[in-house]
């Protein structure tokens, strides 16, 4: 035997209910709506004064000064470096000669120095190690000068160490006919331009 379908047949009455549904669901949402408007009255703001406003004054904006690396160094050598006292537990005579003869280089004077070289001179490959030391305690005698901003050479000449970067390893070069107790330098300094 056959199973039986069953045909779901809609009849007018079953037609007639769906529109009547949504005609009562729009009319619910316009009864709503009238009562909420109806009941949303008239409430008067509060008074409240209008402050006064303070003006403060701003201070003018400072204009700014761009810095730039001057792609031309200062290349000077430092001579008659005693480099036994300086490599010794008390190197402060040597560093104040060594910290002198930086002052005194004219190529310096208004400048300030943003990247530093020292390059212990070795007169062969035995004295490497020897340079190597040399040019750190070089580039220490240095960063004492940084301490301050400005360092005053004469009246109105100042050398600038503040701020400066150091290689950070030792340098050494080989040079015979020099020997230990100079060292090369090769200061890079900034160029001062106004925005």
């Amino acid at each position: 035997m056959k199973p039986m379908r069953r045909s779901f047949r809609r009849t007018n009455r079953d037609q007639m209910l769906l529109p009547i549904g949504w005609l009562f669901a729009d009319l619910l949402l316009m009864l709503a709506m009238l009562f909420l408007v109806a009941n949303t009255g008239y409430i008067p703001a509060l008074q409240i004064s209008k402050p006064t406003p303070i003006v403060k004054p701003i201070p003018p904006t400072p204009t700014p000064t761009l810095v730039s690396l001057d792609l031309n160094p200062i290349e000077f050598n430092l001579t008659n470096i005693d480099y036994k006292t300086l490599l010794s537990s008390h190197p402060q005579s040597a560093i104040a000669a060594i910290q002198n003869q930086v002052k005194v280089q004219k190529q310096l004077w208004g400048r300030r120095a943003a990247l530093v070289l020292a390059f212990g001179v070795a007169t062969n490959v035995t004295q490497i190690g020897t340079a190597n030391q040399i040019s750190g305690a070089v580039y220490n005698a240095l960063r004492e000068l940084g301490r301050t901003q400005e360092i005053v050479v004469r009246p109105g000449i100042t050398v600038s160490f503040w701020q400066t970067r150091y290689y950070s390893s030792p340098l050494h070069d080989i040079e015979p006919s020099l020997g230990l107790s100079t060292v090369e330098m090769v200061i890079y300094c900034f160029n001062k331009t106004s925005a």
